[in-house]
């Protein structure tokens, strides 16, 4: 649950939000609609992703869960494979600049 909240937020947490930020606008400056900007994780070592977008029928009221191969067998904890899994996502520290006592990770210039 800490993860989730912006000031614990990891670069790669950051650069991918942005990432997938910058895909919607494209496809929205392209007109298209019913769709969701993703990612898509080609590699672990070294880890790699693409963003692209997926038509929201797809994604929508959809749940997509965690393998059973990466739950400990006694339901309480994960395996190997889910850290080796995780670790990439929860690179890099970033230095929070706060402004009113809320984290503010871009600036938006118009």
């Amino acid at each position: 649950m800490q993860r989730c909240a912006s000031h614990i937020a990891s670069d790669t947490d950051i650069k991918e939000a942005g990432m997938l930020g910058m895909k919607a606008l494209q496809c929205a400056l392209e007109g298209r609609n019913g769709i969701m900007a993703s990612i898509q994780r080609t590699g672990s070592k070294p880890y790699r992703v693409i963003y692209s977008s997926v038509p929201i029928e797809k994604v929508a009221n959809h749940e997509k869960k965690v393998p059973k191969e990466m739950i400990h067998e006694n339901g309480c904890d994960i395996t190997d494979k889910m850290i080796e899994y995780l670790l990439p996502l929860i690179q890099g520290e970033v230095n929070i600049r706060y402004e009113k006592g809320i984290p503010k990770h871009v600036n938006i210039k118009s």
